[in-house]
């Protein structure tokens, strides 16, 4: 995303898609639901979190944002999941950085190191008691969604990806 900024220049013609899909975050059977966003993969997500905040209620019993990027500076929605875990009871945040360097000002939840399924379905026990939304390059969602399935009982239909690649 920073190559989109660092390459726009007046006069260049640009191509943009709209939306499409079907990633709706939605209550489930469980009334409880995991966002884990990698990346781009948190953007899906905000339309959630605004329409909660608008509202000023989640449209889930609990709802728990795993967040990961690269460096804290490309947390580009941290502002409003942080606004969410302040105003919405039931909303929770985790951050997950591969690189700690980044602004002063780090988020006391800020994690060092890539978001692990393992890590998440621990904080989540039982993993089965919730229902899981993926968002964030192909590979993460495959191996995400094998680990929940396969390694911590979750049932697939409670194991949503957007598959936008």
């Amino acid at each position: 995303t920073g190559r989109i900024i660092s390459e726009a220049v007046e006069g260049k013609t640009v191509a943009c898609k709209g939306p499409y899909g079907e990633f709706v975050v939605r209550r489930g059977a469980t009334g409880r639901v995991a966002l884990i966003a990698g990346g781009t993969g948190v953007t899906p997500f905000a339309s959630f979190m605004d329409c909660a905040l608008a509202s000023r209620a989640l449209d889930a019993a609990e709802c728990r944002l795993y967040y990961g990027a690269r460096t804290p500076d490309l947390l580009v929605y941290r502002e409003l999941a942080d606004r969410c875990a302040a105003l919405l009871p039931g909303f929770r945040v985790a951050y997950c950085v591969e690189e700690s360097g980044g602004p002063a000002g780090s988020p006391d939840n800020l994690r060092i190191g890539r978001l692990s399924v393992a890590t998440i379905a621990e904080e989540l026990a039982p993993a089965a008691d919730w229902t899981f939304y993926l968002s964030g390059p192909k590979a993460m969602i495959a191996s995400f969604r094998q680990e929940l399935t396969a390694h911590h009982a979750v049932p697939p239909p409670q194991v949503v990806i957007d598959a936008w690649e």
